[in-house]
């Protein structure tokens, strides 16, 4: 028996911010395209980070975010959006990439149509037609973004 790819794999595309993250790295550019940070770590994340590596803490954390973190976040949720959210509906993830992933594979399955907003970022089309979605793009309406609601409904199908 031989290894081969799945047909799935056909559909996996390196996102535009990486391959240009690579070319800038190749010609020793500027890189503009990725999110990278280039200011300084702000000194109480650095000590906090120290102190927690002198007590210790040196595992996974739970799989839904740290308690101290969920709770903070439920109550900035409510002084921010007037939402009432307890911790149990909040989860923390590594990154928005990492979330949408999960999101997509936990609700999604080949063949599930996806309204898809112009303009979007690459990696989400890409992820989602790795999954085998059909994509229903709608283009927001220049300069504002907007989107018009008859746009929305000519892509909405049975």
């Amino acid at each position: 028996m031989s290894l081969r790819f799945s047909r799935r794999c056909r559909n996996i595309l390196q996102s535009e911010i990486r391959a240009m993250t690579g070319e800038c790295k190749r010609l020793n550019g500027i890189n503009m395209a990725q999110g990278v940070c280039d200011l300084p770590v702000p000194p109480e994340v650095v000590e906090g980070a120290k102190a927690a590596i002198d007590a210790g803490v040196n595992t996974y954390t739970a799989t839904e975010g740290l308690a101290p973190l969920r709770d903070a976040i439920a109550r900035k949720m409510q002084r921010f959006y007037g939402m009432t959210v307890e911790r149990d509906e909040v989860l923390v993830s590594l990154g928005a990439t990492g979330a949408f992933y999960s999101t997509a594979q936990a609700l999604l399955d080949e063949g599930d149509e996806v309204i898809l907003l112009e303009p979007y970022y690459g990696y989400h089309a890409a992820t989602l037609t790795a999954l085998g979605c059909k994509l229903n793009p709608v283009r927001l309406k220049a300069p504002e973004w907007r989107l018009e609601p008859e746009a929305l409904e000519q892509a909405v199908t049975a």
